[in-house]
């Protein structure tokens, strides 16, 4: 019943001020995922305000009865590395995500800008969690191919935050370009303002099976592909996202006695909607998840929508 009377409040808002639909249900999404761990919840409606361009996270903050003030840091506020970790002076916040947060820094020493993604202070004293962080950039940086982000340090910063460098990812979300796309077909439309086609989305969708062949190649699978975790640039150009979920096949023995590619599951993670069966239930994976979520991606560009909707892993499987 809580959750209903949010979501009338959120939507009364939104309508209200006429923000975009695909905000709206990425911020539901998000609300009903973490809605029972606040902190998580909030900073994700922070990256989400970030993504698109919103002012005023601690409105939506309020509408769901949460404290505004969770972020102890202040994550608006300029920091330099020191010179011996590099010599990166910080630009500014282009995202904040469960595990940490993405800022566009400047290196003075190949005078480019660049993002930094950092451990969140409240995780770095915690082994697990650096053990995660420190597994998605050895990910990357073994992927060798242009739509996954390269890596180009790992380090920490003076208060023992690990971070990573990687290329800088400009760009608008999938899941915004697709939703503009149909709010065009349904206006009369074939081409969006920045001249996106349903051809181009087609041909965009052949890349990134590209891109996620080779990390299969690999004997990687992603686990978490989403629209939202692929951004596209302004001449299409593409990079698949937060690897952060990635897992290495390994080895494992079936019933039948054959030796297959697979990935053991410590827990459910993934997005609900996305998530193939097996995913959901916890089961041992391949790369067979993937293609199941690039399937789901398909739909979204034909239909403007997702296969399954719901709350939860349990509403999406029913």
């Amino acid at each position: 019943m809580q959750k209903d009377i949010i979501s009338q409040k959120i939507r009364s808002f939104f309508h209200a001020n006429s923000l975009k639909e695909s905000f709206l249900e990425e911020l539901l999404d998000t609300i009903f995922e973490l809605y029972e761990h606040p902190m998580l919840l909030e900073e994700n409606i922070f990256m989400l305000c970030h993504q698109y361009d919103f002012l005023y996270p601690e409105k939506i903050i309020k509408l769901i009865g949460g404290d505004t003030t969770f972020i102890k840091t202040d994550t608006t506020k300029d920091f330099v590395v020191q010179r011996e970790l590099g010599g990166f002076r910080d630009d500014s916040l282009l995202g904040i995500g469960g595990m940490g947060e993405v800022r566009r820094v400047f290196d003075e020493d190949l005078q480019c800008f660049v993002a930094m993604k950092i451990l969140h202070e409240r995780l770095s004293e915690q082994d697990v969690h650096c053990h995660v962080f420190h597994h998605e950039a050895r990910i990357l940086a073994a992927r060798q191919q242009p739509n996954i982000p390269p890596i180009h340090r790992y380090g920490f910063l003076e208060d023992g935050r690990p971070y990573f460098i990687m290329r800088e990812i400009e760009g608008r979300p999938l899941s915004e370009v697709v939703f503009m796309y149909h709010k065009t077909k349904q206006d009369g439309g074939s081409e969006t303002k920045e001249g996106v086609t349903f051809r181009r989305l087609i041909d965009i969708f052949k890349s990134i099976c590209a891109a996620i062949r080779y990390a299969h190649h690999k004997d990687v699978i992603h686990r978490d592909l989403k629209p939202s975790n692929i951004m596209i640039g302004d001449f299409s150009q593409f990079l698949v996202v937060d690897w952060g979920l990635a897992k290495k096949l390994e080895d494992v023995i079936d019933v039948e006695g054959q030796v297959k590619k697979m990935v053991m599951q410590e827990a459910i993670e993934g997005t609900p909607a996305y998530m193939c069966l097996e995913q959901a239930k916890g089961d041992s994976l391949d790369v067979r998840s993937d293609i199941y979520a690039l399937g789901a991606i398909l739909y979204e560009i034909l239909l403007g929508k997702r296969p399954y909707e719901g709350r939860d892993v349990t509403e999406v499987l029913e």
